[in-house]
């Protein structure tokens, strides 16, 4: 997997895979963890998220609180390639997560939390925290600049060429430099999926 401390084991990042690309909507849900650290997702806590509506964005929710957990959610197909601001923020203002993993068409985000990432965050006033946000915000939207000026063709925009991920990395990278945060992506190429 994208982290060296847990594996995801070959049948939940086929799972992982499908929902992005056999699913309308988000799949949300928690994982598992077993002794080994091998984690899976939790099949009692799968929800599908609401499509788009006018003047909305796809969203989905959880059905228990995830605190001290492992969360997961896919972007469909049809959306983006990669974790949203919100997905980010969500991360860095919760103390209650462990990670959050975003299943996309060209691979797998993996967002931890880090003692220093809370500390930072906690220390924003509304005005800091405004202005992180718009940063991170920034940074996303290069990553959705280059994804919509390749333009998407089913079936032909699955994979992520190095120049583009090279182009994601360094953004995720001006990302963790303001936030502290561990923001970690792997292709599907790269996890054999």
């Amino acid at each position: 997997m994208c982290d060296e401390k847990y594996i995801l084991d070959f049948k939940t990042l086929e799972q992982m895979k499908s929902d992005v690309f056999n699913k309308p909507v988000e799949v949300c849900a928690l994982l598992a963890e077993d002794d080994i650290k091998v984690l899976t997702i939790d099949n009692k806590t799968i929800t599908l998220g609401v499509g788009k509506q006018e003047g909305q964005r796809a969203s989905c929710s959880y059905t228990r609180e995830y605190k001290g957990n492992y969360i997961y959610h896919s972007h469909p197909n049809e959306s983006r390639s990669y974790p949203s601001s919100e997905d980010i923020v969500k991360v860095l203002k919760t103390d209650k997560l462990r990670f959050s993993i975003i299943a996309t068409r060209w691979g797998v985000y993996v967002i931890k939390p880090t003692n220093k990432s809370h500390e930072i965050a906690s220390m924003w006033s509304d005005r800091k925290q405004k202005y992180y946000m718009d940063k991170i915000k920034k940074y996303i939207d290069k990553i959705g600049i280059m994804e919509n000026d390749k333009g998407y063709k089913e079936g032909t925009y699955d994979d992520i060429y190095p120049d583009e991920e090279e182009l994601v990395e360094k953004n995720l990278e001006k990302i963790r430099k303001i936030t502290f945060l561990r923001l970690k992506f792997c292709t599907w190429r790269e996890l054999n999926i």
